[in-house]
């Protein structure tokens, strides 16, 4: 599964001429990448999503509107979109249930304003996902800061910004050792969804929003993947940052962070 998500537009979908399912003529009713991006819409043609709904019980249709949900995700054309046993796997949902994170990572890149970047991870230290009608109703997930971790740069290198990063002028690690993301609403398509919650950075606490997919894994599990941005002045992290110092040159780091994340979960047994 991809560990980021590039939500397509309507456009971009129907003039790729994605697939059309069976029932490709036109007086057939809607095409398959049109059902498929009318789940996000908000006020929704009732009439045109009951066409859908029957037109989904055709299984040529049903594939090809699964090219386009994978399309969306993705950000590819829905042509380019092929679906083996295990990419039909990933759209899978999960069995209702509360699941403990046992694994996972946060990826992180900070730029500067000439282009320069440098990227690295942040353990999950551990987490809590409800899954309630096949949709995730409540998470929350604790990030360990004292893990991050660089992978740009040589030994030397990385160790001299890693202890800079650790510091105050940073996340001050050694004051606040956690980091956590609480699931506050989210809207879905199928398994894709908008996620809003708080996030807690250096003890503030903001409103963030990530995109996400999760999908079953084997029969008691669930994998989360993802993207963040957020404004890192937000947390009184603003060293080098042009909205709080003047003359900085090419010494100015961007404001804004992707935060990436990939992790498993295992559902929690009953009594223990």
């Amino acid at each position: 599964m991809k560990k980021f998500i590039i939500a397509a537009s309507c456009g971009l979908l129907l003039a790729a001429c994605g697939p059309k399912g069976s029932n490709d003529t036109e007086t057939a009713g809607p095409t398959a990448c049109e059902c498929a991006e009318m789940t996000n819409q908000k006020d929704k043609d009732l009439e045109l999503l009951n066409k859908c709904v029957e037109l989904r019980k055709d299984e040529a249709f049903q594939k090809d509107y699964t090219k386009c949900v994978a399309a969306m995700i993705t950000g590819k054309n829905p042509d380019q979109v092929n679906l083996v046993s295990g990419d039909e796997a990933t759209i899978k949902l999960p069995n209702d249930a509360t699941y403990a994170a046992n694994s996972g990572k946060v990826s992180w890149t900070g730029k500067k304003i000439t282009g320069a970047a440098h990227n690295g991870e942040v353990n999950v230290q551990e987490g809590s996902i409800t899954v309630t009608n096949g949709q995730i109703s409540a998470a929350k997930i604790v990030m360990d800061m004292s893990s991050i971790s660089n992978n740009d740069l040589d030994e030397e290198s990385a160790a001299k910004l890693l202890g800079h990063l650790k510091s105050a002028d940073f996340f001050n690690v050694e004051e606040f050792a956690t980091a956590t993301f609480e699931l506050v609403s989210a809207e879905y398509i199928d398994n894709k969804m908008t996620a809003t919650g708080n996030l807690t950075i250096k003890g503030i606490t903001k409103p963030a929003t990530a995109k996400i997919i999760y999908s079953a894994n084997g029969e008691d599990g669930i994998v989360i993947t993802g993207t963040m941005m957020i404004d890192r002045t937000e947390f009184d992290i603003r060293y080098d940052s042009d909205k709080f110092f003047d003359n900085l040159g090419d010494n100015v780091i961007k404001d804004q962070i992707m935060m990436k994340f990939n992790m498993k979960a295992a559902a929690v047994q009953e009594g223990a």
